[in-house]
């Protein structure tokens, strides 16, 4: 399941909806479920790429970045 601004659409409908959000400029945020096959994350992803999508984030990598907080262990 995709879901686009909270609405579930196909890798279809995806397309023009990503080709839009490129020609506006605007920032993509992406986030996979958990468990998600990677299988599913790289058929979304070809399709970013495919849009003309310049500005992808991925939602939750802050996790991993230097100057995040160290978590408990």
């Amino acid at each position: 399941m995709v879901r686009f601004e909270g609405r579930v659409v196909t890798l279809a409908q995806l397309r023009p909806l990503l080709v839009q959000v490129g020609r506006e400029g605007r920032e993509l945020y992406f986030q996979p479920h958990p468990d998600t096959s990677y299988q599913c994350v790289d058929r979304v992803l070809r399709v970013v790429k495919r849009s003309g999508v310049g500005k992808l984030g991925f939602i939750g990598n802050e996790q991993y970045s230097a100057d995040a907080p160290e978590k408990p262990r």
